[in-house]
Parts: structure tokens; sequence; C-alpha cells
């Protein structure tokens, strides 16, 4: 029977198998291998003689019993035996070693005892496996200057996750700008109610009371004074201090007018007459239209057998555009005579051909001059359009909500 004795205990340096865990990018920068040396002698005690052995060389998660973590060569369940060479009874390998054929061992956390079993030639598997220790400098791994990592604790500690990935803080968080205490599941900034939000104190992180501040996040909306806001910023009060005060103004934003001048060109046909047209196009929301942005049109000029005309029409990239209306003149109208031609319920369409004769075309219902831009509901009154404004309008009342918009 041949027998191992180690000469030394197996160099395992923790600190790389740290590396393996935490700085996955530096493992190139390491030797990922585990120098072990032994001495084989037989019975008596006696060297064997100089030569090549076979040996499996395994790790396993327990003294005895237990299950294989890994092997040399080919696998846990069908280990193959590897070739090392002795002299005067003295070897020496590297496990893990790739180059020479080993598996490699970057599959081991040694985040827990590990231990080593040989079996030399025909012989049974050694006994008592051999414990893997550490050098002294690699007990540190498992420490950050001297922390150890903990999922929870009073002393000083690396905060580390538990099974679930939770990661849980009693104490205070300080920075030099940032400093809150929380208990339980808490975040370090976190109210007790949907829509709470958070600020600087001068002190500390808080959180607004929901009747005084409130985030409604669902639909997008800002109460101030109100937990249940019903339009993007809804300001509530009972005091004159409590409303909304601007120094510089508000600004309401219309739905800016179509680009001008239109692109048209001729097309073959007869429907309109001969001579020159005029072309409007205007964009419509869910509230109303906005003018043309050239009073005047684009004009176009249709010949004998060229008398329909293809519009390309302007898309607007404000959101609340739903549709397109396009106006013209009669042959030889001026600008402000101009009719209805047709409306596009989209804003996608990017065409429409002419060929409505001036005959059809009704009177009264062209763009007026001058009109107003009524894409937005301006200043409204308990929902109810009250006052809209525009550089060619300004409507109160009745004119500005309801029947008059």
């Amino acid at each position: 029977m041949i027998k191992i004795k180690n000469t030394t205990k197996l160099l395992l340096l923790l600190t790389l198998s740290g590396l393996f865990l935490v700085v996955s990018n530096s493992q190139a920068a390491i030797n990922s291998q585990i120098n072990y040396q032994g001495k084989l002698t037989d019975d008596s005690g006696v060297a064997v003689a100089d030569g090549s052995y076979d040996m499996i060389i395994s790790i396993y998660d327990a003294a005895s019993g237990g299950s294989c973590l890994w092997t040399a060569r080919g696998t846990c369940g069908s280990p193959t035996a590897r070739s090392v060479s002795v002299s005067n009874g003295i070897f020496s390998i590297m496990l893990g070693d790739t180059g020479a054929g080993d598996n490699d061992l970057t599959g081991l956390d040694f985040n827990s005892p590990y231990y080593l079993g040989v079996t030399v030639e025909s012989d049974s598997e050694m006994t008592p496996r051999k414990t893997i220790g550490a050098t002294g400098y690699a007990f540190n791994s498992s420490m950050l200057n001297g922390l150890a990592s903990a999922t929870s604790g009073a002393d000083a500690h690396i905060l580390a996750t538990d099974a679930s990935g939770n990661a849980t803080i009693t104490g205070t968080i300080s920075a030099s700008n940032l400093s809150g205490t929380n208990t339980g599941d808490q975040a370090l900034v976190d109210g007790t109610t949907a829509g709470q939000m958070s600020f600087w104190d001068g002190s500390n992180w808080t959180y607004t009371e929901t009747s005084e501040m409130y985030w409604d996040d669902m639909n997008k909306r800002l109460g101030i004074g109100t937990d249940s806001p019903t339009y993007s910023l809804d300001v509530r009060g009972t005091t004159a201090e409590q409303g909304i005060r601007s120094a510089m103004g508000f600004d309401i934003y219309n739905v800016p007018e179509p680009p001008n001048p239109l692109s048209l060109s001729l097309q073959a046909g007869t429907d309109l007459g001969i001579g020159n047209y005029r072309y409007f196009v205007t964009y419509t929301t869910a509230y109303g239209e906005t003018n043309s942005q050239y009073y005047r049109g684009t004009t176009i000029t249709t010949t004998a057998g060229n008398q329909n005309v293809l519009v390309t029409l302007p898309v607007s990239d404000d959101p609340r555009v739903t549709g397109r209306k396009i106006y013209r003149t009669k042959v030889g109208g001026s600008y402000y005579s101009s009719y209805f031609l047709a409306e596009i319920n989209d804003n996608t369409t990017t065409e429409y051909l002419d060929q409505i004769p001036d005959a059809s075309l009704v009177a009264g219902t062209g763009l007026s001059y001058g009109r107003a831009n009524t894409t937005s509901l301006g200043i409204t009154s308990s929902g109810t359009a009250a006052m809209k404004l525009d550089i060619n309008l300004t409507a109160f009342g009745m004119e500005a909500g309801g029947t008059g918009a």
C-alpha cells in the first residue's frame, strides 16, 4: 500500500477566492491554482520508487462522506486520474492547472470548509481527508479593512444581503448632506402613504403629508393642498395666500399653426376651373382649431387639363392635434373669400387630392381672416372655458366656452 505524507500545508490563499466572488474582472490577474505538495511512502514509511503515479484528486464539503465539489480530471460522478511525477517520494502539483489538463477551481467560493481526498493507483481513497487550510494573510479576505460581512448586527460590519436579496438597516445612515433614521423595511427616505414626496428640511430628508403635497403617479398629477388632484397641477386652499401668484404672467400655449407655404402640385383632370386658387390648412384638437399660419394662403395656378390639385398635408408634432381642415378659394377668389373643402380626422395622412368643383363649395364656411386659435381651453371656471386668449381675439363668458367656442 502507498501512503501519502503531507510535507506542507496546502497553500490556499483565501484572498484569491474572494476575488473570484467579488472582483470578477480581476480573475485574470491572479493565479487561480492551489500548490499541493506531498510525499508517497509504502507501509513501512519508505519512499516509493521514482516514476509517475496515477492519482485521483478531489475536493469535498465534509471530512468523510459528503458531496464531491471538484475533481482534478473528469467529473465528480466519473473522476479520472492524472499522472503525477514522483522523485524521492516527493511530488508537487498545482491543482486547477488547466494548462496541464485540470478542471479550473473558479466554481468553488472557498467560503466554507473544504477537504482534499487523494486516491493513488488502485488503492482506495486515503483517510482521513486533508483539511484545506489558508495562509495567515488569507484570513483577512473575509473582511474589508478589518470589518466582517453580515446581514444584520449592532457591531460595525460590511452590509450584505440575506438569502432573499434584502439588506436591512436599523441605524442611521449619515453623509455630509444626507441623514435619516428608519426602522423595519423602510428605505432611507420613505413615507408611510402612497403619493408622499420627499424633501430636505435643512437637517434631514423627510416627506410631506399627502394633504400638503401629493403625487398621483398613475395619472401623473400633482396636488397641492389636496390628495385627490384632478388636473396635472391641482392647487386648492381656503385663503388668498393658497392661490397661485406669478410675477411674470401666465402663458396660454395654443397649438402652433401649420407651416407655410403649403406644398401643392397640379394633377391631370378637369374638376376645378382654370386660374389661381388659394389653399389653407389648419390643425384641429378636441377643443378647437388653429388659424392658418399665413392669412393669404398658398397660391397655385391650374391650366387646361391640369385642373386637379394634390395638397401635401403638414403633420403636427403636438400630441393635442387630432386632425386637419383644408380650405380653398374659388378660381380667382381673394384670400378673405375661402371655403371649407375637407376635414382629415387624423394627424398622419400626408396627401389630399382636390377634385371638388367650385360650384360644390358652400358659402359661409371659410377660414375667416384674423380668427382666434381655439386649441386650448384658456382660462376655465369649474371646467368650462370662461376666457380665451389669442393674439387675434380675446373672448369672455359664453363666447369663450359652450356655444361661443
